[in-house]
């Protein structure tokens, strides 16, 4: 079944002193999801962003395994900048950039005054669209499409519809449970987003299978 949100560091969770905060879903899907990025992501990657980082346990993993490349963790949640910053500092990390506050629904997010980012090599989102409304969608695609240099990616983590079909029987429960929290809130459909991308000037590559029915949906600009 996919992860529910409040797994993935609610505010209700027992932070540490220093703001850490410990999702379960990062252990149970950190691997696949390292093998995906590192599939996708080259080697000679530069600049990374990730979007809404959460607890920050995924972008600082990812940054002790590349010590050549550059993270920008992000989030809109106070404890989850805290979060982030705490394990960027527990684990003394100077690839990754101090976590800042972005909604990537404000227009050219990819430029916010204060937060200027490089060309990017990879933008990537983990659980993100199907906790958010559809402005957040289509916000992400959009500035992905400025945002990222020729063949960079955008990757996105989550449960997916396809052709308005749920995979899994746990899936529409899921669907139906984010629905009845949030109305704006839901399940994303593959296609949807696939336009959204084309609109952006990227393209569609072939989906990642993820465990417990996730997918990684990977975009390339070209």
């Amino acid at each position: 079944m996919a992860e529910t949100p409040v797994e993935f560091g609610a505010p209700k969770a027992e932070a540490l002193d220093d703001g850490r905060l410990d999702a379960s879903s990062f252990h149970r899907n950190s691997d696949p999801v390292k093998a995906v990025v590192d599939k996708h992501v080259s080697v000679a990657a530069s600049h990374v962003l990730e979007v809404a980082s959460g607890t920050g346990q995924h972008v600082c993993n990812w940054a002790r395994l590349r010590p050549e490349c550059t993270f920008w963790p992000t989030d809109l949640a106070p404890f989850h900048i805290d979060s982030i910053n705490g394990w960027r500092s527990f684990f003394n990390l100077t690839n990754i950039r101090p976590a800042h506050k972005l909604d990537i629904t404000t227009e050219d997010w990819c430029d916010a005054a204060g937060h200027p980012y490089p060309p990017l090599d990879a933008v990537i989102g983990m659980n993100i669209l199907h906790i958010a409304p559809w402005t957040v969608s289509e916000g992400l695609f959009s500035g992905a499409g400025k945002a990222l240099k020729s063949g960079g990616v955008l990757m996105i983590y989550g449960p997916f519809k396809k052709a308005g079909q749920h995979i899994s029987d746990s899936n529409v429960q899921f669907d139906q449970n984010l629905r009845q929290t949030d109305p704006d809130w839901g399940v994303r459909d593959q296609d949807d987003l696939d336009r959204l991308a084309v609109g952006a000037g990227l393209t569609p590559e072939a989906p990642e299978p993820m465990p417990a029915n996730n997918f990684t949906l990977i975009y390339r600009k070209t």
